[in-house]
């Protein structure tokens, strides 16, 4: 995104909020931005819900289902359908299958009403839906997106539930879940790997694919962000990823942001850039062929433009559907000449050998969700391989500045739940053992007067805001007595940041620094919290948990976060753009805290 460069270079600098790119290249595209294009998918989206099919939506990821599914929400929320949106990755946890359909109520009450269930004793989701949905409106769909990341465990249950709800619409009662439920599976995956056929609810489903841009759509784009003067570069962009959302959106971004510069030819720079591994689409999509063995021993062929195309075997239809391939008069060919440059040998069997833990941790980076995530891969470049220790997944990011860096998120929100940042950062310093734990984030802030969206705060003190004592005073009072635990950051480390934060021009606050499991988006709780420390500069949910686990280990720790809202009722506004401009600068200080040797131990 503008403003932040991913090169060694410590003359790039952070996000301000004049620095709006016109495109979207990271995450969803808010509904409220211009750089959106319809395409003929969406339309034959809606057209099936309310002839009431059912429809799997597959698509590669970074192509615009997420995006698409909001702009479904909304257009059928505005025609009389009760509209759920769950993104299936959110309830990340491995629980009881009961759990599950509490969550699952919680999350379709908060969007269509409804009284949601307290029970986890649950085993039927019709049972569920029946307790959950109100009476009105009669025609309820559910967006089920990234449904692969369901558990396992129970997986199959929950699909085959689906599938007998679909199978009683004839004989349910005009008013019953079954005559009145619609569903869209999204996400990319493998239909015929997730239940057996006979009870899969795919197949009474109508198959939808996404499409990636047109040469006229991205004029369109163009036109809507009021860019024309990029015009002349569509043609070349077109030609070199033919029209795949996200890499279209990424290169018009460069070619935007070199307007005024000397760049030669910013279309190539930017595909260099993107071949280099400084973005992590290449990387990303590798993996995912790396993962699948149909994938491997079918890209050789598909790179050889040889391959006829068959439409019953779920290798070629699979190799559609991560967009790595695209059929094209008769046979399977590479979707685009960037990906033939970028695979050219990646189908050699030597090539796939399974990540390991790395010799050495300098740093684990952790943190709590997709913005952030996406932030830390997309600044730090020395290597991309997952590896799986016990039940965590780990990212190895490689050598950076002779710094070895691992990362890993924490499913849940804050620091006491099961999946939180005390007990995933206690298991990962002993199954890694890093030398430094850092985490970069999103806060909200407490000085208004002083800070705006994108200041970085980096705590040097971090108070755990819930601990206290409840009691009554001789009066009968009620008597509240502040016994929150406090963590310091190491003397070293922090003298260091101190010393590059004073060769810095942006903006970069050090302070207390309020940890606690509430999102906090009411300003007169917000206001609350001062009178615990009216010092405070800001407050998020994990550092805590962060600070507790290394603590106990004896391994410095290091929180640098970045302000996204002052959690005044107003976090929904603009959300997605606060939280990418907060997380990028924290991360890209933390970068340059790395490169600088700050956090060397």
């Amino acid at each position: 995104m503008a403003g932040l460069s991913n090169s060694s270079s410590t003359n790039s600098k952070l996000w301000t909020m004049a620095e709006r790119n016109s495109f979207v290249v990271g995450g969803p595209v808010p509904l409220e931005s211009r750089a959106y294009v319809e395409r003929s998918f969406e339309e034959e989206l809606f057209s099936a819900l309310t002839a009431n099919e059912w429809v799997v939506l597959l698509g590669p990821r970074q192509s615009g289902k997420t995006s698409a599914l909001a702009r479904l929400y909304r257009r059928l929320s505005t025609n009389g359908f009760g509209c759920a949106f769950l993104d299936l990755q959110a309830y990340g946890a491995d629980d009881s299958y009961g759990h599950f359909l509490r969550w699952l109520s919680q999350a379709v009450a908060k969007d269509v009403g409804g009284i949601a269930t307290e029970r986890e004793d649950l085993e039927s989701l019709e049972e569920a839906l029946e307790e959950t949905l109100p009476d009105k409106p009669a025609s309820i769909v559910l967006l089920l997106d990234e449904i692969s990341a369901l558990p396992e465990s129970w997986r199959k249950r929950f699909f085959g539930q689906l599938r007998a709800i679909f199978n009683a619409r004839t004989r349910g009662v005009e008013d019953s879940v079954p005559r009145r439920l619609a569903c869209v599976f999204g996400g990319t995956f493998r239909p015929e790997e997730m239940i057996e056929g006979d009870n899969s609810p795919f197949n009474v489903s109508r198959y939808v694919k996404t499409a990636e841009f047109s040469e006229a759509d991205l004029s369109n784009l163009v036109a809507a962000v009021e860019r024309e003067e990029l015009s002349p570069y569509i043609p070349t962009i077109y030609n070199a990823v033919r029209g795949q959302p996200y890499l279209s959106q990424l290169l018009l971004s460069y070619v935007e942001r070199s307007a005024g510069s000397e760049q030669a030819d910013p279309v190539e720079d930017g595909l260099r850039r993107v071949s280099s591994g400084e973005d992590r689409h290449l990387s990303s999509l590798a993996r995912q062929i790396k993962a699948d063995r149909g994938m491997r021993d079918l890209l050789p062929e598909i790179l050889s433009g040889s391959l006829r195309f068959d439409g019953t075997d779920d290798d070629h239809l699979f190799a559609e559907v991560i967009g790595v391939a695209r059929e094209e008069n008769g046979r399977l060919i590479v979707a685009n000449s960037l990906y033939a440059a970028s695979f050219e040998g990646l189908g050699r069997e030597e090539q796939f050998v399974e990540p390991t833990l790395p010799d050495r941790v300098d740093v684990l980076i952790v943190t709590a969700n997709d913005i952030e995530t996406a932030s830390v891969h997309d600044a730090f470049s020395g290597g991309a391989d997952y590896f799986r220790v016990g039940e965590n997944s780990y990212l190895d990011l490689g050598i950076n500045s002779g710094i070895r860096i691992v990362t890993i998120r924490c499913p849940d929100m804050g620091s006491v739940g099961s999946a939180a940042s005390t007990l995933v950062v206690a298991d990962a310093i002993r199954e890694v053992n890093p030398t430094v734990v850092a985490m970069v984030g999103v806060a909200f802030g407490l000085v208004e007067e002083d800070q705006q969206i994108g200041t970085i705060l980096v705590p040097d003190e971090v108070a755990a805001y819930e601990v206290g004592r409840i009691g009554t005073d001789d009066g009968g009072t009620e008597q509240r007595v502040d016994r929150s635990p406090h963590y310091n950051l190491d003397p070293t480390i922090h003298g260091r940041l101190r010393d590059l934060a004073v060769v810095q021009e942006e903006d970069i606050q050090f302070g207390i620094v309020l940890s606690g499991e509430k999102l906090v988006d009411n300003k007169a709780f917000r206001d609350s919290l001062l009178e615990i420390e009216p010092e405070a500069i800001g407050g998020e949910m994990e550092a805590a948990g962060v600070c507790a686990a290394a603590e106990r280990a004896r391994v410095p720790w290091v929180i640098v976060k970045a302000v996204c809202d002052f959690a005044d009722g107003n976090k929904g506004t603009e959300k997605e753009f606060n939280q990418k401009m907060a997380a990028d600068n924290a991360t890209e200080f933390l970068r340059r805290a790395v490169e600088a040797g700050a956090l060397s131990l």
